[in-house]
């Protein structure tokens, strides 16, 4: 298990494979809705736009849990998954592209990325403590070693670049340093992790996504 897995994991009980599977399978349902002819009964809030702004906020939240680490470009490439829809439904009868449609799934991002920046502020501000439990067996190791509850400084890897997070809390493995993380220090963890990749993105555009 990875470090995003085991946050992820630990916040939502679901694994990280989970949640992109449920994103990649809700982007393929909102393709196959909006390639449909517009006369066949489907699910509908009563207007076009909100249907755009709704489908949206959704894949932006499923986004920001699938791939913590990479907001920017989760943003960025489902606002270039709106205007391919766009395009596509030039080409489809009974459909027409529209400007309003783009704008209206840029506001559903926007205000869904509001609501992951809220989540992750207010995970922060938890003070998740296991003080009840006394001791923890790595899910890594599988030989039960045992993990020690405390604070620890963890290094944080992508590709080639390497930074430090300090005085993580949490339970360590001194074997393989997996980490049960605290719920704020998990976010700790992901915002270097992403601070990271943005770095390392070539184009400087990404960054302001």
């Amino acid at each position: 298990m990875g470090l995003l897995d085991s946050i992820i994991e630990g916040y939502t009980g679901l694994p990280l494979w989970a949640h992109r599977l449920a994103f990649g399978g809700c982007m393929l349902v909102v393709m196959a809705l909006s390639l449909m002819p517009a006369e066949v009964p489907m699910p509908s809030t009563g207007w076009d736009k909100s249907n755009h702004f709704l489908a949206f906020f959704v894949l932006t939240l499923l986004g920001g849990v699938a791939y913590p680490g990479r907001t920017a470009l989760v943003l960025t490439g489902l606002l270039a998954y709106g205007a391919l829809i766009e395009v596509l439904q030039s080409f489809t009868p009974s459909r027409s592209a529209e400007w309003g449609d783009l704008l209206a799934d840029a506001v559903g991002l926007l205000l869904g990325w509001m609501v992951l920046q809220l989540v992750r502020m207010q995970a922060q501000m938890v003070d998740l403590k296991r003080s009840d439990i006394t001791q923890m067996v790595c899910p890594q190791c599988h030989n039960g070693t045992e993990m020690h509850y405390g604070k620890q400084d963890m290094t944080i890897t992508h590709g080639a670049m390497a930074r430090q997070v300090f005085a993580v809390s949490g339970w360590h493995c001194p074997v393989c340093k997996e980490c049960v993380f605290d719920l704020g220090e998990g976010i700790r963890c992901v915002e270097t992790l992403e601070a990271m990749i943005l770095d390392s993105v070539p184009d400087k555009s990404l960054r302001s996504a």
